[in-house]
């Protein structure tokens, strides 16, 4: 008789198990659902918003345009626009941190 009571008693935990982590999985996918519905609008807002015009007129490659050959080849080599891309990225990084936390952080 205990070996039956038992099988139950360890069908029911995983049981209640089973559906706490069914309602904890169905609230992580409304919180992603809910962000996808504000985030998604919100990216398209800002990827509507134009560049300033002084960022069409002076570009990294008309800067180097003008170097001579072997300043090119040093500069390819130490692969000097993938850095410059790096640290554009890592700025803008903090501006946006900056922007959303209020600069609080």
């Amino acid at each position: 008789m205990d070996k039956w009571l038992e099988k139950i008693t360890e069908w029911i935990v995983e049981l209640v198990k089973s559906v706490f982590e069914t309602i904890k999985e169905l609230v992580n996918d409304a919180v992603v659902w809910v962000l996808d519905l504000v985030l998604g609008p919100l990216g398209d807002l800002i990827a509507s918003i134009p560049a300033p015009s002084f960022f069409s007129t002076v570009s990294f490659s008309s800067l180097l345009s003008g170097l001579p050959p072997y300043a090119l080849y040093v500069i390819g080599q130490a692969r000097l626009p993938e850095a410059m891309a790096i640290i554009a990225a890592g700025v803008s990084f903090h501006l946006l941190r900056k922007l959303f936390t209020l600069g609080q952080w």
